[in-house]
């Protein structure tokens, strides 16, 4: 029972340890948390002689002192085994999320590149309806609005397409 309890109680501190730099957690986790957590369970529970013991002591060996009682081994041994395996699941997960996000982003290419034949498609059978819109910088034009259309209608084999010519600065043309 009092294994069961001092290992329940080990990690009982009342913030992440992940979020740096919140205001009021102090650094060196790992080298205080076990006094805190010792400190917090003694507000509200009776603790036994070997769950103090377990608690204070499960971080061997980053602290220095060893557990006085063999369920304390136990617990420490079982809490290294446990952080290791979440440490390494950190990159798998992180790999696997890599993975989706690059799966996705490839299904969002091929669909922009599915529409933009599409696209083109019907240039080619109804010609280009509703005009680009450009403007002249330094005696060359810039597409404002219609991207999609001159890239279609360029797939689509067209060498002229109507375009409205505007006279826009950067901060105007922005807004279009």
């Amino acid at each position: 029972k009092s294994a069961a309890r001092g290992a329940m109680l080990h990690d009982f501190y009342f913030y992440n340890w992940r979020n740096k730099g919140v205001e009021g957690q102090k650094k060196f986790h790992l080298m205080r948390h076990p006094r805190i957590a010792l400190t917090n369970a003694m507000e509200l529970f009776e603790l036994n002689d070997l769950e103090k013991d377990l608690i204070l002591k499960h971080m061997w060996p980053v602290n220095p002192f060893l557990p006085k009682y063999k369920e304390g081994y136990i617990v420490t041994f079982v809490d290294k085994y446990c952080a290791t395996k979440e440490f390494f699941n950190r990159f798998k997960v992180k790999r696997q999320i890599r993975k989706a996000q690059a799966k996705k982003a490839k299904e969002t290419l091929d669909n922009i590149e599915k529409a933009l034949k599409e696209l083109a498609v019907s240039i080619k059978e109804h010609g280009v309806i509703q005009p680009i819109i450009v403007r002249n910088v330094k005696g060359k034009y810039e597409i404002i609005a219609g991207e999609r259309r001159y890239k279609a209608s360029t797939m689509a084999g067209l060498t002229k397409i109507p375009a409205i010519v505007k006279n826009l600065d950067d901060k105007e043309s922005s807004k279009v």
